[in-house]
C-alpha cells in the first residue's frame, strides 16, 4: 500500500514543482519590450505583452485608444525605468501571482497645453509569473475606462482654450461627449457647459451644468459646478439667478473667491437696473 502511495504522491510533487519554475527570460526585457512598444505606438505588440487577467478586462481597441489620446496630449522626452522590488504570492487587481517584479517609470513629458512646458511623471509597472510566462501588470489599466474618460476630457479642455488644439468649442463639446460616453465625471460635464454656453447653446449649456451640480461627490466641485452656472446665467443677463447660483456655490464652499468675485459683480448689475 506505502508502495503504490509513494508512487501517487511523487508525480504530483514534481507537477506542483514544475508549476512553480520561473518563467523563460527576464523580468526586465519584458517591461523594456512593453514601454517601447507603447511609446512607438506598436499597439498589438504591447498588448500581447499583458497578463491574462488585464486583457479579460481591456480590449485591444480601448487599449490602442487609450495610448493614441495620450500620445496626443503629450509627448514624451525622456523616460527611465528602475526595478524597484519583487515578491513571492502577490496579489495584483485580484489575482495571485507566485511572482511578481515591481517597476517605476519616471517619464519627462512635454504638455503642449501648458506651452510644451516638461513636466515629471511617475507610476508603477509589475511583471508577473502568469501561468509559466512573465507579462506586464499596469494598475492602470485596471479602469482603463476612467482614464480613457479623463484623456477625453483633457483633450476637450484643449479644444476650449485653445491651449496645445486649434481653438472650437464644437470640438470641445464633441470631446466631453466621448469623455461621458466611457464614464460620467461631474467635472467633464461643467466643462461641457462652458463649451455649450460658448456656442451660445444656452438650454444645453444649463442642462450640462445642473447635472454636474447633482452628480458631484463632494462640497467644493458642487460649488465649482454651481459657480460655473451662475457664470452661464450671468451671461444670459439674467443676473438675479446668477446672484442665487453664486451664493450657493459659496454656501458649499466659502473659500471659492471666483463665486465671490462674481456675487459681487451680479450684485452691482443687479442693483444698478
Amino acid at each position: 500500500m506505502k508502495k503504490w502511495l509513494l508512487w501517487i504522491v511523487l508525480p504530483v510533487m514534481l507537477l506542483s514543482l514544475a508549476g512553480c519554475s520561473q518563467p523563460p527570460g527576464k523580468p526586465d526585457d519584458i517591461v523594456q519590450r512593453y514601454v517601447a512598444a507603447v511609446d512607438s505606438g506598436q499597439n498589438e505588440a504591447a498588448y500581447a505583452l499583458l497578463t491574462a487577467a488585464i486583457k479579460n478586462k481591456v480590449s485591444p481597441q480601448d487599449f490602442a485608444l487609450r495610448n493614441k489620446l495620450q500620445a496626443e496630449l503629450g509627448k514624451i522626452k525622456a523616460e527611465k525605468i528602475t526595478r524597484t522590488g519583487e515578491q513571492k504570492n502577490r496579489q495584483l487587481g485580484g489575482i495571485l501571482y507566485p511572482e511578481v517584479v515591481e517597476f517605476q517609470v519616471n517619464s519627462t513629458i512635454s504638455d503642449p497645453i501648458d506651452n510644451n512646458k516638461e513636466i515629471e511623471a511617475s507610476g508603477p509597472l509589475y511583471v508577473v509569473n502568469d501561468q509559466g510566462a512573465w507579462k506586464v501588470h499596469s494598475k492602470a489599466l485596471e479602469d482603463v475606462k476612467t482614464e480613457i474618460a479623463r484623456e477625453y476630457n483633457y483633450l476637450g479642455y484643449a479644444y476650449r482654450t485653445g491651449k496645445g488644439k486649434t481653438k472650437s468649442a464644437a470640438d470641445a463639446v464633441a470631446a466631453f461627449k466621448k469623455s461621458l460616453e466611457y464614464k460620467e465625471i461631474p467635472e467633464t460635464l461643467r466643462q461641457l457647459s462652458i463649451a455649450y454656453n460658448d456656442l451660445n447653446r444656452f438650454d444645453d449649456a444649463v442642462a450640462a451644468a445642473t447635472k454636474a451640480v447633482s452628480s458631484a461627490t463632494n462640497n467644493e466641485s458642487k460649488s465649482d459646478c454651481l459657480n460655473t452656472l451662475g457664470v452661464i446665467y450671468y451671461n444670459h443677463r439674467d443676473f438675479a439667478a446668477a446672484q442665487k447660483y453664486f451664493q450657493a456655490s459659496l454656501q458649499a464652499n466659502p473659500q471659492n473667491q471666483y463665486a465671490a468675485t462674481n456675487l459681487s459683480n451680479a450684485k452691482k448689475l443687479t442693483s444698478s437696473k
